[in-house]
């Protein structure tokens, strides 16, 4: 047996630390009050190696002393055009992304290594410039992907989609719907969104990650929502080093030619009085903007519509602002008529037959 030590520490809020009197190992349940609202702490060592240990921070409090918008900050890790990617602590990085690249996954959620979950991007030059081609999902011996064009693919089936239609994906825990101009996929361990052309985005749900403290980055986690740390894998690149799959971790991002345009980043938010980094936005919308007008270049329609596009998602779904998630006007620089790009959209793809809206 591995020898496991769980150490508890609990933090009132006005920063008083004490040991919970509570027993380690027997089942304990915990009443809120004012006396218990606070700051509750997990160190998990194995095998007395501190520093390997996983610290999990939890606030516990009065539901109406929450401010607003304490749950509702999740760490989000998005994917621009351009090869911007905004992790989850709010860091953007420009990467050459020539194939396929992890993004994000975690090889033993909760010490466990028979449920693994792992978040495949795989990546082409659409009109100029890198774009997200699909997402790929692992969950344990299921796989199941999202393509452009609105597709969502287990084996050789497609998922039939009715726009604002929730669907359990094959056997997995998992639910896929087409809503609001994304594929969204829901899991137990986080929720993604595809806009079925260029850009993607990845929350953490809670109990995944807690909301508040810093993200604390586990030895089983890896991808580049995480960091840029890839080991033997240049960029966390899958697959053969060769032909257009060669990756170059030098390559230089682009600098902001068109600061008038590229200004898109907003401020972390406070939370408990304290600024939380992690929680701004709109950082890799300012470098994936750069990356569109890098030398002079001008963004295509579609480029433009994608990187608005995933600039409001990027902090709609960090901040789960449910009025932005579901907004039905589209973008600043996206065509005034829906079903415009939809039908553009689309025939990039190898979309279902019937498709998933109505367009007259």
């Amino acid at each position: 047996a591995r020898d496991v030590t769980v150490t508890w520490e609990f933090t009132t809020e006005d920063g008083q630390s004490t040991t919970p009197l509570y027993s380690e190992t027997d089942p304990f349940e915990l009443t809120v009050s004012e006396e218990t609202a606070g700051f509750y702490t997990a160190t998990i060592t194995t095998c007395s190696r501190d520093e390997n240990a996983w610290v999990n921070k939890y606030y516990v409090g009065l539901e109406e002393e929450l401010p607003a918008d304490f749950s509702t900050s999740y760490y989000t890790c998005s994917v621009f055009p351009g090869g911007a990617i905004e992790d989850f602590d709010g860091i953007s990085t420009f990467y050459d992304l020539a194939c396929t690249h992890v993004l994000a996954a975690d090889f033993a959620p909760g010490g466990d290594i028979t449920e693994p979950w792992f978040i495949y991007g795989s990546f082409d030059n659409h009109e100029g410039n890198t774009a997200l081609i699909s997402m790929t999902f692992y969950l344990g011996r299921y796989i199941f992907e999202v393509q452009r064009g609105w597709v969502l693919a287990i084996g050789e089936e497609k998922m039939v989609f009715e726009e604002g239609v929730e669907q359990v994906v094959g056997e997995t825990e998992c639910t896929a719907m087409f809503s609001f101009r994304h594929i969204e996929v829901k899991c137990p361990q986080f929720k993604a969104y595809y806009d079925g052309i260029m850009s993607g985005h990845i929350a953490l749900l809670p109990g995944v990650q807690a909301p508040y403290s810093p993200l604390n980055k586990k030895t089983t986690n890896v991808g580049l929502c995480y960091d840029s740390d890839s080991g033997f894998r240049p960029n966390w690149r899958i697959g053969r080093d060769e032909g257009e799959c060669v990756v170059d971790t030098e390559a230089p991002e682009c600098p902001d030619e068109a600061i008038e345009h590229c200004d898109l980043t907003t401020p972390a938010i406070e939370i408990m009085g304290v600024v939380v980094e992690w929680t701004t936005c709109g950082a890799g919308a300012s470098m994936g903007c750069a990356e569109l007008h890098c030398g002079g270049d001008t963004p295509t329609p579609a480029q433009e519509c994608a990187l608005e596009q995933a600039r409001r998602m990027s902090c709609a779904v960090k901040n789960n602002n449910r009025v932005d998630l579901a907004q039905i006007a589209m973008d600043a620089g996206c065509p005034a008529d829906e079903c415009e790009w939809k039908e553009d959209v689309v025939t990039r793809g190898c979309p279902q037959k019937d498709l998933p809206f109505v367009c007259s």
